[in-house]
């Protein structure tokens, strides 16, 4: 079971923490992504029916990598008191010049509907404003990912329009919903 009060890099998220993902159990995260092949795998490139802890790891290195660079944080989502990993969010392409990253997320199959996503979206754009400095926190969701819309919306995030050909998944061109944060006192 996950305590989150003796993590002293946990960011509160109410009845979730998160937790940096480098620091997490790939053989968990790998099983979380196979639960959820056929959700949050549509969305993810990579994510396959045998995604293994191999493939987890290798992402867990990539994520210590981008925190030692500065352009990406990443942290598991796990709900107070229960023992499993229920899905992740982190801070990518972290550009300290204009003060502004892009935020992905995902939330096991077995967890959607819980509020999770939405708590993980809040606490990891406050810390964003708050420890990193930044002014602008952007969520782009491909069209169709109604669930990932559904949260961002709860999350307080400013639906600003669609970006045609604005990301690239399973070889092709998708456009997507842009959302944004701001600091409560820029907003």
């Amino acid at each position: 079971m996950v305590n989150c009060r003796m993590h002293a890099t946990a960011i509160d998220a109410g009845h979730y923490c998160l937790l940096p993902l480098e620091d997490g159990d790939p053989g968990e995260f790998a099983a979380a992504l196979r639960e959820s092949v056929d959700t949050v795998g549509r969305w993810i490139h990579g994510v396959h029916p045998d995604y293994g802890a191999r493939e987890a790891q290798a992402w867990f290195d990539a994520c210590r990598l981008g925190r030692e660079a500065g352009v990406l944080q990443q942290f598991g989502i796990h709900a107070r008191g229960e023992p499993r990993l229920l899905g992740a969010a982190g801070l990518n392409q972290i550009d300290p010049h204009n003060a502004v990253c892009v935020m992905s997320y995902w939330v096991r199959q077995s967890a959607q509907g819980r509020g999770a996503a939405s708590a993980a979206i809040v606490a990891l754009a406050r810390h964003g404003f708050s420890t990193l400095g930044l002014g602008r926190v952007e969520l782009v969701v491909g069209v169709g990912n109604e669930v990932s819309v559904r949260a961002a919306r709860r999350a307080g995030a400013v639906h600003e329009g669609m970006a045609r050909n604005r990301l690239r998944h399973g070889g092709r061109w998708i456009d997507a919903h842009v959302f944004s944060l701001v600091p409560p006192s820029s907003a």
